[in-house]
Order: structure tokens, then sequence, then C-alpha cells
């Protein structure tokens, strides 16, 4: 929103600044369940550190861009349409599948609301305003700004991969294993769903495990 403002304030026609605008969106709605597929294969985390390294990578450069030709169309389409489309892509549509399965179920709907709107409020309400402040102080702000929130989300998934391997936390009360890797409901040779779903309890699948052996190991018997 913030963009689209600053564009129109160095004089972008309001119709190239709804073409960009487009392109970003109907990028990332083409994209969307491409990009499911792709996290169910290498993993939700996996998507969720891609992502905010590339905002680390490409902010200043994409917005350097968007500062030194905020008229140009076809500049501002591939900075801002292709560029941003893409990295709002990568960090905006699956972080919802990585922070849901944080929280235990009992309060999983709580945690999850007050987690998500207090973090969209505080830092999406006050980010226009950062970024008004920022480019005062240097044109090249607002990319700083960017980059500034891939390196905390980055910072923030490490530690909690960190702190997950060292026993500190549990990131996941949903599949066994966090975020990472083949998902376990589709099947590694031919990519079908299996019949064991990843998102049963693992309790409840080690359970099953234990009554599949004792009832094999009671007909052996027999």
């Amino acid at each position: 929103v913030w963009t689209q403002s600053f564009l129109a304030a160095h004089k972008m026609a309001p119709g190239d600044r709804m073409w960009v605008g487009l392109i970003a969106r109907m990028l990332q709605t083409v994209l969307a369940l491409p990009l499911g597929y792709i996290a169910d294969l290498v993993g939700v985390g996996t998507i969720m550190l891609v992502g905010p390294l590339a905002t680390v990578i490409a902010a200043v450069p994409l917005w350097t861009v968007i500062l030194h030709n905020p008229t140009s169309l076809v500049a501002v389409g591939w900075a801002f349409g292709v560029g941003c489309g893409t990295l709002g892509l990568l960090v905006a549509t699956l972080p919802y599948f990585f922070v849901v399965e944080l929280f235990p179920t009992d309060v999983r709907n709580t945690a999850v609301g007050i987690s998500y709107n207090l973090g969209f409020a505080i830092f999406g309400g006050l980010s226009p305003v950062m970024a008004e402040v920022l480019l005062s102080v240097s044109p090249l702000g607002p990319g700083f700004l960017w980059m500034g929130g891939g390196l905390v989300t980055l910072l923030s998934v490490i530690v909690a991969i960190v702190c997950q391997r060292n026993g500190m936390i549990t990131m996941t009360h949903v599949r066994k294993s966090p975020y990472f890797g083949t998902s376990t409901f589709a099947d590694d040779k031919t990519g079908k769903l299996s019949k064991k779903d990843s998102y049963a309890n693992p309790e409840s699948s080690e359970s099953e495990s234990t009554s599949e052996y004792t009832s094999t190991d009671s007909t052996s018997m027999a």
C-alpha cells in the first residue's frame, strides 16, 4: 500500500500503478497452488527459510529499481509486480501452515489468532510510518526496512530449529518431524497420497503400530 502511495507521489500514471499491482496479485494467485505442491515435497519449513532469505538478498536491489524509475511501467512492473509479487508469494502464502502446528490443539485457535493479529497490527500497521521515516533518512531506507523484515523472519525460523533440536521447544504438535523434507503423507517414490495421514496424531500412529505388532505376535504364537 505504501509503495503505491510512493509511486503516486512520484507521478506514475494511475493506470500503470493498477497494472503493477495487478501483476503482483495475479502472480501470487496463479502460483499459490504450485507453491503448495512444492512445499509438500520439500517441507513448509524449507519455504519459510527460502522466502525470507530471498527477501534479505533482493529487497534493496528491487527498491533501488523502483526508486530510480518510479514512472516506468516496465521497470516498476518487473521490480514491484514480478519481484515483490514473487517474494510476497514465498513469505505470505505458507506461514499459516507453519504457525498452526506450533501450538497444541487445546490452545491453537487462541494462540494463532493472538500472535498473528498482534504481529499484523503492530508491524503491518506501523510499516508505512516506518518506511516514510526511513525514506527521509535515506533514499534506500524502505528497502532496508523490507530487508530487515526478512532477516527477522529468517533468524526466527533458524533459532526455532536450533531450539527444537536441543529439546528446548516443540515446534510441531501435528507431525512427527517439523516442516522439512517430503511430507509423510506423500509416497517418496510415486508422489501419491498414502493411507496414513501426516496430520494424524503421532501418539495415535505409535498406538496403531503397537497394536499391529501385538496382533501379529499373537497370531504367530497361535
